[in-house]
């Protein structure tokens, strides 16, 4: 066997072929697109980012408020981290078959994250801020260089350690803030920056509405590397609960589990179950310490809801894991699941084609929405655009091999042309 690691070994740089997917992942692919859609729609809509940080909504009505907090329960941290633990299991696929092709893994992947790596950053810059491609590209190459050898008990340990990075500093702020309230003079200046730093962000997300509604592309430009550099600089909070489910993923795709899971059929019921146990408690202290916390002076309420998301988000996301992959075995909805599998090879694309529709839709050299569509809205065009892709994902694939994205990215990671357009169809 070639030693995947020695730069000496004589090997073929070659694609996984066409028909070596594997259906339920592709299905799931596709849910994670549409969850992240439905939560990212509040974020290509308004500057929302600003008003997290200072504990605020950007929103008055009773109906968006309900139906921000439901996105949040149901799908905010869901999502993003299914897609993390798919992501995870497919690294683990490709390195079993190029151990099996006798191909180098670790170039091979280096390559593809750092496409992925130039994919995130022409996204987050020219087209959407909170871009998610940059936190998997830099977290593929986490794993690549530290945690790609390790056995799966590892795995989940190293996962349960990122998970809880969040809770303990949420403990930390709160403790720090505990103790400066001991001193009436420090707790009075803590108080007056808090109401600076307030307006401060209240300022930013008025400038950053006027701008994106009304302003011209050089100025979105200019405001979009501010939001790019605040989503990194707030990643703490997020990155390694995805960066946990992407260890989970690796160690999933360790097990096998993915490729057998006809033999697994009372674990899936068991995930289910605790899954959906687990996550309604651990997103419903989420969304209360959410609603109640104060995100400037930091409370006991963050803690409860960094803690509620490290339990719920992963819970939840396997909930409706396991759920979908069920419902796919049971033989219903095949139509519906043929539609969401294709979305779902089609990731990529998909994707950034949702950030270019919305971004038209809101943004002023589009329709210049931006700032005036709450939540409630936001359904019913998440649900548009998606109904789209579940169209012409299957009708694209009647025709090509791949999505455009995904053929681009094939080809630079194995710097060979690949086939794109199918020369017989259906």
């Amino acid at each position: 066997m070639v030693n995947a690691d020695d730069p000496d070994s004589k090997v073929t740089l070659s694609p996984t072929a066409l028909t070596g997917r594997i259906d339920h992942l592709d299905v799931l692919r596709g849910l994670a697109i549409f969850g992240i859609l439905l939560v990212n729609m509040m974020y290509y809509a308004h500057p929302i980012i600003y008003y997290q940080i200072i504990g605020e909504l950007p929103w008055d009505s009773l109906l968006d408020r309900v139906t921000g907090y439901a996105i949040f329960f149901l799908a905010e941290g869901k999502f993003i981290t299914m897609l993390a633990m798919l992501f995870g299991i497919g690294m683990v696929i490709q390195m079993d078959r190029a151990e099996t092709k006798g191909t180098r893994f670790f170039p091979l992947y280096f390559r593809r994250m750092t496409i992925l790596l130039l994919f995130g950053a022409v996204h987050a810059f020219l087209i959407w801020m909170a871009d998610i491609l940059l936190a998997y590209a830099l977290m593929g190459f986490a794993i690549l260089f530290l945690f790609r050898k390790c056995k799966p008990k590892t795995l989940i340990i190293w996962a349960i350690i990122f998970l809880l990075i969040p809770v303990s500093l949420g403990v930390l702020m709160y403790g720090l803030a505990l103790l400066a309230g001991t001193d009436p003079a420090i707790a009075q200046e803590m108080e007056q920056d808090a109401e600076q730093f307030i307006e401060f962000f209240r300022g930013l997300a008025d400038r950053s509405a006027e701008i994106y509604s009304t302003g011209s592309f050089a100025e979105i430009m200019k405001i979009r590397t501010i939001d790019v550099g605040l989503m990194f600089a707030f990643g703490i909070f997020w990155m390694p609960l995805a960066f946990a489910l992407m260890l989970f993923g690796v160690a999933v795709g360790k097990t096998g589990i993915p490729q057998k899971i006809e033999e697994h059929k009372t674990l899936l019921i068991k995930v289910i179950r605790w899954g959906f146990v687990l996550g309604i408690i651990g997103s419903t202290a989420a969304l209360i310490g959410y609603i109640n916390a104060d995100q400037v002076e930091s409370d006991y309420w963050g803690i409860i809801m960094y803690f509620g998301v490290a339990v719920g988000a992963p819970a939840l996301s396997l909930f409706y894991a396991a759920g979908t992959i069920q419902l796919y075995r049971s033989g219903k909805l095949q139509k519906f699941f043929t539609r969401l599998s294709a979305v779902g090879k089609m990731a990529l694309s998909n994707y950034i084609l949702q950030s270019i529709i919305a971004t038209t839709i809101f943004y002023s050299y589009g329709f210049g929405l931006y700032g005036s569509i709450g939540p409630a809205v936001g359904i019913l065009i998440t649900l548009a655009i998606f109904t789209l892709q579940l169209f012409i994902s299957p009708l694209w694939l009647k025709y090509f091999h791949y999505g455009l994205l995904e053929w681009l990215w094939r080809t630079c990671t194995y710097m060979k042309i690949q086939p794109f357009r199918k020369t017989n169809h259906a």
